[in-house]
């Protein structure tokens, strides 16, 4: 009996032995486990914070090239009002000037200028006397 107590002894020891061999490994697999997820929570860490410097650069080189077509596009507004408000005055005394001339031409001929009314009336009379004959 002693051989059997002996041997159980024996038995225990190995399975404690055992125990302590799988402990450590399981252990050490552990650590291993958590030093990986605390690299790639690192990496993770790295990379957002990577793709947040990248989405403002990209935030701040949207916004200046928006500042830069809305000062490109208001002054292309202001040389277009510039020319037109120059058109509209160079139009203006072009009016005048031919207003003055057509009063200046009607002055020193007359009967010129009646024949030439009278001749413009009649062609808009036959051009709207047509219009109405054919509906």
């Amino acid at each position: 009996m002693a051989d059997k107590v002996k041997s159980l002894e024996e038995a225990k020891e190995k399975v404690a032995q055992r125990l302590d061999t799988a402990r450590e490994a399981v252990s050490d697999a552990l650590g291993k486990a958590k030093d990986k997820v605390d690299e790639a929570s690192s990496t993770m860490g790295e990379r957002l914070s990577q793709a947040k410097e990248s989405a403002s650069r990209a935030t701040q080189s949207a916004k200046e090239k928006a500042q830069r077509a809305g000062t490109a596009a208001k002054e292309k507004y202001d040389v277009a009002v510039e020319q037109i408000k120059r058109g509209y005055e160079t139009t203006t005394k072009n009016l005048s000037q031919l207003s003055e001339d057509a009063s200046e031409y009607v002055r020193s001929n007359p009967g010129r200028s009646v024949m030439i009314a009278a001749g413009v009336g009649f062609l808009l009379g036959l051009l709207i006397r047509g219009r109405r004959d054919r509906d």
